[in-house]
């Protein structure tokens, strides 16, 4: 990847993750530069203009490099009014925004739970952990973490809802709205809490809530936005609702109307969409690569001169492949297959990133989609070792951001399953343990016997530390090979892990010790890729370690979806000589859902990507 990420948009408080102190040093810089020796201000001017950051500070009108992204491994973002929370592979938070004089720095759990979901609201956050945990951060002044009558305040660090920690409720996902909090049990349960002016809870009253109140039984999925008073979510029936403002129509109800109890949209009652974004007056929907747009026309991207009350396609995205959306308060991104970024809604804070040919001239909003066509930009977006299944789109209340995701992480993910003790079943020397899979892909002889494991008793521990980090990891191979250490195991001479995923996928059946059951048929997978990559099977191997089958049902998918979906998880691709037809891909998103591969948000872009290629 030639990228990690840009943002752009408001800074007031530097919830950009661009510190106003630094942009003042370069201004200082500058001004030194051209100061006109005729003139001179005033000390009392001088003392306003240090207090007061400059504009090129707190609206950062093109898209800007962000050194977060650079610096980190980042796979979520997620921006509200006031702050910004981004979130590293290595599952560190760092919190930026208001109060914040440079960053904040949140290590809440082991790198075993990984951090699947961060939402963000006003000035609140919730977290969700891949064991089902919900943590939150921030506000509470209208109940919005849902914190109770304990504290009504501000939560500075992560913490656990305690409803569901009393309760040992276990949540598949969160939301976020202006001052709300949604959370979806694992069963299927929907609650809210917050503030309920609108009945944007979605509970049949506008009374605030500052507990989790039961919203309905069968959810499978919600949405909600940073500033949205709105609310979406499917049930198990395929069905879509909504709730709370609808002033603007920007819950696609057909009226102005507001609800404070959930009511259905009809005609999607048989539609399959990707995703719905929720902006303040707007809302957004990706369906079948197109995007369809209700609420507020400054703001939906239609130039009509009447409100949206239904969703309806916007004309000038008619005719283009759309891989994603979001949408901030006001504001709207979109990528195509074609890694063009098109932008409309307001840009009073330069949100829309597009470059003025002057200093003297200012992008007024755009009332329909506008490309982005910021030279340096295009330029990293076009490169040909950026692909559109890796970049991802944020939206803030007044912010915006795109990077890239790193699919190495599977690389990473992988290591880490290996080297956690659930998969280590193999002792050497009495004292190392090791991945017995691993070893095994390592040897040139299929079998460890008695007489290869007497020669690590005759190693020293030195040699043994630097023989398993070569086997994992592939590093220090040379010296390795200068001890003759490589030799004395007849190792093959693997490079790195990424191979090593190739090389487990190509494996014959002897060597994989996990068997798919599919009617009569079977398929055979390592449990040391279905540990790293799905949650499900990761929570089924704490449970029960001697697990070596799963009967599969027949019913959620044919056998050869069933291939070409254990290929992808040893691969992270598709194969572009594979066709993949509608029902197929519908397949592959049931089956990612029920297995819990809460990673892959983005599987339907990296399935349109493979056929578009």
């Amino acid at each position: 990847m030639n990228f990690t990420g840009f943002g752009w948009g408001k800074n007031v408080h530097q919830n950009l993750g661009l510190l106003i102190s630094d942009f003042e040093e370069k201004e200082k810089e500058q001004n030194k530069k051209e100061t006109d020796l005729f003139e001179e201000e005033d000390e009392e001017e001088e003392e306003k203009k240090k207090k007061k950051p400059s504009e090129k500070s707190i609206k950062i009108q093109t898209p800007t490099l962000i050194p977060i992204l650079e610096s980190n491994n980042i796979i979520h973002i997620s921006s509200g009014s006031e702050k910004t929370c981004f979130v590293s592979s290595s599952n560190i938070m760092y919190e930026y925004g208001k109060g914040i004089t440079k960053f904040t720095k949140h290590t809440i759990l082991s790198r075993a739970c990984r951090i699947t979901k961060i939402a963000a609201g006003r000035n609140h956050f919730l977290i969700l952990t891949s064991n089902g945990i919900v943590y939150a951060l921030g506000s509470n002044f209208n109940g919005e973490i849902g914190y109770g009558e304990d504290n009504m305040y501000t939560i500075d660090s992560p913490s656990q809802v305690p409803f569901f920690q009393q309760n040992d409720i276990k949540c598949k996902d969160i939301a976020c709205g202006h001052e709300q909090g949604y959370f979806l049990t694992a069963e299927g349960l929907l609650y809210s809490c917050g503030a309920n002016l609108y009945g944007e809870l979605g509970v049949g009253n506008n009374t605030i809530q500052i507990s989790p109140t039961l919203v309905r039984k069968d959810v499978v999925k919600i949405y909600s936005g940073t500033r949205s008073h709105h609310f979406f979510f499917l049930d198990n029936k395929n069905k879509l609702f909504s709730c709370g403002l609808g002033k603007s129509g920007q819950l696609g109800l057909g009226s102005k109307r507001s609800y404070n109890k959930p009511r259905e949209l009809k005609k999607f009652r048989k539609k399959k969409f990707s995703t719905i974004c929720c902006g303040q007056r707007h809302s957004l929907m990706l369906m079948e690569s197109k995007v369809y747009s209700c609420g507020d026309i400054g703001v939906n991207g239609t130039m009509e001169k009447k409100l949206r009350t239904k969703f309806t396609i916007i004309p000038k995205l008619a005719e283009e492949d759309v891989l994603q959306i979001a949408a901030g308060s006001q504001h709207s991104i979109v990528l195509t297959a074609e890694n063009e970024i098109f932008v409309f809604g307001s840009n009073g804070n330069g949100q829309l990133g597009l470059q003025a040919d002057s200093q003297m001239v200012k992008i007024d909003n755009q009332l329909i989609p506008t490309k982005i066509k910021n030279e340096d930009f295009i330029n990293i977006l076009s490169s040909p070792s950026t692909s559109s299944s890796s970049i991802k789109l944020v939206c803030g209340s007044e912010t915006s951001f795109i990077f890239n995701l790193d699919f190495d992480t599977l690389e990473k993910d992988f290591h880490s399953m290996l080297t956690s003790n659930k998969l280590m079943n193999l002792k050497l020397k009495n004292k190392f343990q090791i991945n017995k899979l691993l070893l095994k892909l390592r040897l040139k002889k299929n079998e460890i016997d008695n007489n290869f494991l007497e020669k690590f008793d005759k190693l020293k521990d030195d040699q043994i530390k630097l023989l398993i980090d070569w086997i994992y990891t592939g590093k220090n191979k040379e010296q390795a090979l200068n001890e003759n250490i490589v030799n004395l195991f007849e190792l093959e001479n693997i490079q790195s892990l990424k191979q090593d995923l190739l090389s487990l996928y190509q494996m014959d059946d002897q060597k994989k010790d996990f068997t798919l059951q599919y009617d009569n048929q079977e398929l055979k997978i390592h449990s040391l890729i279905l540990v790293a990559r799905s949650e499900k099977f990761a929570e089924k191997f704490d449970f029960d370690n001697s697990l070596n089958n799963y009967q599969f049902k027949k019913q959620l998918c044919s056998f050869e979806t069933l291939k070409i979906f254990v290929k992808f998880l040893y691969t992270n691709y598709f194969d572009k000589n594979i066709q993949i037809n509608e029902q197929t891909k519908q397949e592959l998103c049931i089956l990612k859902e029920k297995w819990k591969l809460s990673k892959y948000s983005d599987l339907e872009g990296k399935i349109i990507h493979s056929r578009n290629n």
